[in-house]
């Protein structure tokens, strides 16, 4: 008999080794696999009916009396238990109060026979009984110091004694199961923990792309309102920007016009075929459009952020019922509203603010519920704060051609008082001096007259021919330098029978600031040899490399003194200087009295 069991206990030894051997180098995956596969062969091996792992959650501190939730992981029952459907009882602390007390100081429960239990077993008693358990023993697993689970063998058939020798066994076998079963723990937060590192860095990069896009956008935003388009085309790509960079279904400008009591819509994308046709509606609507309370004229300036426009969402729009029976609710309030809950879920509106005065909102709607961030808001309010820089800019550019014209109108009226009124007041003056001479037979003195009276007509002719042409859009921007010049040169100095040239030598491409300040160097200096020259001939010579572009205008004039003409402000050789050295050009005139005058304007590339 000695010699049996002891033969017994080679070969249980070897399974507990082969067991250990097994879970060598295994993967996360396959643990679990292993661990059922062993309690199958140690129960088999040790003949009892039923085996389980369970685990015990929570911090062992935290937990008192022993009162930790436990979960079986891993059971194994014998064919014919499964067959009676035998019922598999976790030790928790009110079914297995005892038993559960003895696990928490980490004691091996062994029982060999139930109906030996102490009496303070028997609420344990009775539970083997209804599961027809008439022997287990239960080996706490412990990790680090703390009992973090058990194993537990029943044995259902026959009674059953566990020897000191097995048990110690089983202890390392829960040792073995222990140490696997945190290993897979520990690899499982640590790929939990690459996934969420991996899911930030999605996150991240696609927080980057997302502000890179909205940097670019408003940058594009920038340059479109720097540039001369009309206001309402510049609104309309605004809101397209706007509606692609906040995600958005579509995008609406509101204007709120005080005066005629009414709300604009200014600009919009996005928006499907039932808002088209309402281009206005009445000022009382704006509390049913989700933008706030008007609050007599001082309007709410805060952005609003709503989730859900379904029922419940919004107090003015889970009311559909109420506003349908309002009589007085004009029909483009209602069918707005209606458009707006058929069509999306969510909304967002920021204010536009132009110097302190509230000018109306910028809502974005979208079709879908949306929780929205701070920087979906502060993105928005930048998107508000660009449409009021546009319309601003708007504003600015009105009053400022309105300024403009009102400033041609002076210098036109100055230039007529000083050239072309003066001259026709000299003919009247000719014709006056001509009929006396007429009337006393001086007839010698009379063809004088008449010369002189040729002269002056000639020049006024040339004086408002130079009017008509800069009344005229300037052709710069259209066709560049060279055909502006060209243009000049055959509207003005070939029509007053000057004879006039452009030579160019070079490929004359520059930038537009540059190209602007050229031409008006050079127009001044044709407007002198028009003005005050009396040239027959006039050769414009442009020279042009990588380095530098040159341009030369030469008369036949009677030309000038320079030390004279330099304090004359009609000349306008100050105004040439200043525009050269802005350019970091410089600006030569060459003049003798009775042999023309030449001025050359040179700026580096």
């Amino acid at each position: 008999m000695a010699r049996h069991r002891k033969r017994k206990s080679v070969i249980f030894e070897n399974i507990i080794t082969t067991i250990s051997t097994n879970f060598i180098n295994l993967q996360p995956d396959e643990i679990d696999a292993e661990i059922n596969r062993a309690l199958r062969t140690i129960s088999q091996a040790t003949r009892v009916e039923r085996s389980c792992v369970v685990v015990f959650s929570g911090s062992a501190d935290a937990a008192q009396g022993g009162s930790r939730p436990a979960t079986c992981t891993h059971a194994w029952s014998a064919p014919e238990i499964v067959a009676q459907n035998r019922p598999l009882d976790t030790v928790s602390a009110t079914t297995w109060p005892w038993l559960r007390a003895r696990l928490a100081r980490g004691e091996i429960v062994n029982v060999p026979l139930v109906s030996a239990l102490p009496a303070e077993a028997e609420v344990e008693r009775r539970v083997c009984r209804a599961q027809g358990i008439q022997s287990f023993v239960v080996i706490p697993m412990t990790y680090r110091g703390d009992v973090v689970g058990y194993l537990k063998f029943d044995a259902l058939r026959t009674q059953k004694t566990w020897s000191d020798h097995t048990i110690a066994l089983l202890k390392t076998v829960g040792e073995i199961f222990v140490n696997a079963l945190e290993h897979k723990r520990a690899q499982e937060a640590l790929q939990l923990a690459n996934l969420t590192l991996e899911a930030r860095v999605r996150a991240r990069t696609q927080e980057i792309e997302r502000r890179q896009r909205v940097a670019e956008g408003l940058r594009d935003i920038l340059v479109v309102l720097n540039s001369d388009r009309p206001i309402g085309e510049i609104l309309d790509y605004l809101v397209a920007q706007a509606c692609v960079l906040l995600d958005s279904s579509a995008c609406v400008l509101y204007r709120v016009h005080q005066e005629e009591r009414r709300i604009l819509v200014e600009a919009s994308f996005g928006l499907p075929e039932p808002f088209l046709a309402i281009k206005s509606l009445p000022l009382h609507a704006w509390r049913f459009l989700g933008h706030g309370e008007p609050g007599g004229l001082n309007f709410d300036r805060q952005p609003y952020a709503i989730a859900d426009l379904g029922p419940g969402g919004l107090d003015a729009f889970s009311v559909v019922g109420l506003v349908e029976q309002d009589a007085a609710l004009a029909p483009a309030v209602r069918d707005w509203r209606q458009a707006t809950v058929d069509h999306y879920r969510a909304l967002l509106t920021v204010p536009l603010v132009i110097k302190e005065e509230f000018y109306g909102s910028l809502g974005f709607y979208y079709a879908d519920s949306r929780q929205f961030s701070e920087e979906d808001i502060r993105l928005g309010m930048s998107f508000g704060n660009q449409a009021a820089l546009a319309i601003e800019n708007a504003r600015l550019r009105v009053q400022a051609e309105q300024a403009a014209i009102l400033q041609e109108r002076s210098r036109l009226a100055r230039d007529l008082h000083d050239s072309v009124t003066q001259l026709l007041y000299s003919l009247t003056l000719l014709v006056e001096a001509g009929r006396r001479l007429a009337r006393s037979g001086d007839w010698a003195r009379v063809d004088e007259a008449l010369a002189r009276l040729s002269q002056i007509s000639q020049q006024a002719f040339k004086e408002m021919r130079l009017l008509v042409y800069e009344l005229r859009p300037l052709a710069l921007r259209r066709a560049g330098l060279v055909r502006a010049l060209q243009q000049r040169l055959d509207t003005v100095e070939r029509r007053a029978g000057i004879e006039a040239t452009l030579t160019v030598d070079g490929n004359v491409e520059l930038p537009a600031r540059l190209e602007e300040e050229l031409y008006h160097i050079a127009q001044e200096a044709l407007n002198n040899a028009l003005k005050h020259a009396a040239a027959t001939t006039i050769t414009v010579y442009i020279l042009t490399d990588e380095r530098r572009i040159a341009i030369e205008i030469r008369d036949d004039g009677k030309g000038l003194n320079l030390s004279a003409a330099s304090g004359e402000g009609g000349i306008g050789l100050s105004s040439m200087r200043e525009r050269a050295e802005k350019l970091g050009g410089t600006l030569t005139i060459t003049s003798v009295p009775g042999q023309g005058t030449t001025v050359n304007v040179t700026v580096s590339l």
